[in-house]
């Protein structure tokens, strides 16, 4: 997505009254995880500056020591919360070291699908 379009989302979201934004993945237990990330922060949420320690959550293969999972929203999955309609969800890619980390559960059901086409 365009730096452009990306613009137009925040605009979009800001008219309908969004103030904050949750990008959410879920951990190896099926638990979704986030952050309430205020909308002036946007564009650096989409650029994946809500980071968590790997080694804190249940499952993930990481050492205290290693590099932070960064939570990459995907914008095409936007959601205004109906219940909460100052908030925008969006489902979260986890990268790590300037890459998709291997045991976010939705990096792997993307390496299925690509194995299964």
């Amino acid at each position: 997505m365009t730096d452009e379009t990306l613009q137009e989302l925040k605009n979009t979201l800001e008219e309908r009254g969004v103030r904050y934004c949750l990008p959410s993945y879920v951990d190896i237990h099926g638990v979704a995880k986030s952050k309430f990330v205020p909308i002036s922060h946007f564009e650096r949420m989409m650029g994946g500056s809500e980071l968590c320690t790997g080694a804190a959550l249940d499952g993930i293969p990481q050492d205290v020591s290693d590099e932070e999972v960064s939570s990459r929203p995907d914008p095409n999955s936007t959601i205004i919360l109906p219940w909460r309609k100052d908030v925008a969800w969006f489902a979260s890619d986890l990268w790590c070291e300037g890459k998709p980390f291997e045991p976010c559960s939705r990096n792997i059901f993307k390496a299925v699908l690509a194995q299964a086409a």
